[in-house]
């Protein structure tokens, strides 16, 4: 019996794709990817914006247990040694280091001198990371005028205290703000808990610590976590008094980029060193920690109103965000 041949007409060759294909295939994959990338960042910003509130949170046990140690908050920040008070001390985030791991760095600061001078330099950019959020972008986008290599900038940190801000209704109320300043600084708010030479305890705060903000993000015109509080003149009469380590609250959170212009060296300038703003690169809004330890995060949609009555002590409100 002889063999069978094989259908010719069966046989199929193979062929490669055409170009309409394999142009079809490039689109799908390109779609695909930009339907994945949103995603992925959007999951990298989520893992971003937890660190940054366990952060805060490092920093706001840290301060409840100062205060169960010493019986009070931290000053907002100490003045310098300079001959008129015109260099930078402490800010607030030097003196709760031995509270946040940071003990042995510490103790190897030296109170005696400026923040910005050795060995209190070499301890700020040691421990930069533990007060820099890990979704700041390493500027705000607009008036970054830190010198690249200089201690603000090897030292930059994000987390200020809140000292403040100017209550709806300051009739027959205590003094909220002190006003020794012109120049650059502006007003310094008293009526929160953490500004220049603070001594505020928890009894101190009557709207409740639930409802007290005490450090909050911010992105605009920063300096060294370590960098203090500096006055001209003489302390008890001062020209002005700046504070790097605490602002008060008086404008809005992540207010429209170039809306807000400081610059010392720019005489159009609408805002102040002391009320530069709170915000930050989380979409939406910024993290704040509170007296009671607790860290909540703010939208930037928040009524005006009520995010001031948050920053202050004791002007009877009192409210949940």
């Amino acid at each position: 019996m002889g063999r069978t041949m094989p259908d010719k007409s069966s046989c199929r060759t193979s062929q490669g794709f055409t170009l309409v294909e394999l142009l079809v295939v490039i689109a799908i994959i390109g779609i695909l990817i930009a339907l994945l990338l949103p995603a992925v960042q959007a999951a990298r910003e989520a893992a971003r914006r937890v660190s940054c509130t366990n952060k805060l949170k490092q920093i706001g046990l840290a301060l409840q247990n100062y205060h169960s140690a010493h019986r009070r908050f931290p000053p907002g920040g100490l003045f310098g040694q300079g001959p008129k008070g015109d260099h930078s001390g402490f800010g607030f985030a030097a003196m709760i280091m031995p509270y946040m791991e940071l003990g042995v760095l510490y103790d190897n600061l030296d109170f005696t001198k400026d923040f910005n001078i050795t060995p209190n330099i070499d301890q700020a950019i040691k421990a930069a990371d533990s007060f820099r959020c890990p979704s700041f972008s390493g500027a705000d986008g607009e008036t970054w005028t830190i010198t690249p290599g200089s201690i603000d900038d090897l030292s930059v940190g994000n987390y200020s205290g809140v000292s403040g801000a100017d209550p709806p209704d300051t009739s027959g109320s205590p003094l909220h703000y002190l006003y020794p300043s012109g120049g650059h600084c502006g007003a310094y708010y008293i009526n929160g808990i953490l500004y220049p030479g603070s001594r505020v305890s928890v009894r101190d705060i009557v709207d409740g610590t639930a409802s007290t903000f005490i450090v909050g993000e911010r992105i605009f015109e920063l300096r060294s976590w370590m960098r203090g509080d500096y006055y001209q003149d003489t302390l008890d009469r001062p020209w002005l008094v700046c504070s790097a380590s605490a602002k008060g609250i008086t404008k809005p959170l992540n207010p429209p980029p170039g809306e807000w212009i400081y610059d010392p060296k720019i005489g159009t300038r609408n805002i102040l060193f002391n009320e530069l703003y709170f915000g930050s690169e989380h979409p939406g809004g910024a993290n704040f920690a509170k007296a009671d330890g607790s860290v909540d995060f703010v939208e930037e949609s928040v009524d005006f109103a009520v995010l001031k009555a948050t920053a202050t002590r004791d002007s009877s409100e009192v409210l949940h965000l």
